[in-house]
């Protein structure tokens, strides 16, 4: 496995690099590797998106009825709706330069593109990225009728303290972390493997949930993982 280079997608200036990391909020990057497979090359990307809110009306009537029952005021609505919406435009842009830096260094060159997108396949910004790049989304070729939900918070107990409506002090949660908590209380898919430059279904044998059963009553993540092997 190469290293060949990698891009960030968001966040500020800072020192980045395989010894040290200096920043001072959060930064988000693409990485770029290389596999030879039998004399032929295969690029692997790696990604993790910023945690953000869907931008959709259902929240904000959320904010909206928060507002008229006198629960928040109309200053503290306007600040919600600005960090949802700010939130919002920053995952889309990160996955616009996802796929702008895949295409550029793929080349027409087959690929891998995993990650934790902190969104589902449905979202407006992710599904224009799969369709851009036209990716195959590996566990969905192998159980098409399945949820597959890598975030689920019924099940793993590592994701409580974010489906929670208190702080781990007790303190109450309120604003966009409260609507957060409560959007963190419903199961979605979010981890993916997906294949492009020229692969598709037919290149996927297997693919299922892992790490997805306690250990000694201890789960390894708050995400479950994706395994799929390909024919390459």
């Amino acid at each position: 496995l190469k290293n060949i280079g990698s891009k960030q997608i968001s966040g500020p200036i800072g020192l980045y690099n395989q010894y040290i990391a200096f920043h001072f909020s959060e930064a988000r990057f693409v990485l770029a590797g290389k596999v030879t497979v039998n004399g032929k090359e295969l690029l692997l990307f790696n990604t993790h998106t910023h945690a953000a809110l869907p931008g959709d009306n259902g929240l904000f009537k959320t904010v909206e009825q928060w507002q008229t029952v006198g629960k928040i005021s109309e200053k503290e609505k306007e600040k919600i709706d600005k960090g949802i919406t700010a939130d919002w435009n920053r995952r889309k842009k990160e996955l616009k330069a996802i796929a702008g830096y895949v295409e550029k260094k793929a080349a027409g060159k087959p690929y891998i593109l995993g990650g934790d997108f902190n969104t589902t396949l449905q979202a407006k910004g992710m599904a224009a990225m799969v369709k851009r790049l036209d990716l195959t989304d590996t566990y969905h070729v192998i159980h098409p009728d399945l949820p597959g939900f890598t975030w689920d918070s019924i099940d793993n107990p590592n994701t409580k303290n974010d489906a929670s409506l208190k702080f781990v002090n007790g303190d109450a949660k309120k604003g966009v972390e409260l609507l957060s908590a409560m959007f963190d209380r419903s199961p979605r898919r979010i981890d993916f493997i997906l294949l492009g430059g020229g692969m598709d279904r037919s290149n996927v044998t297997t693919s299922r949930l892992v790490f997805n059963t306690a250990v000694d009553g201890i789960y390894p993540s708050d995400h479950f993982g994706v395994l799929s092997e390909i024919t390459f």
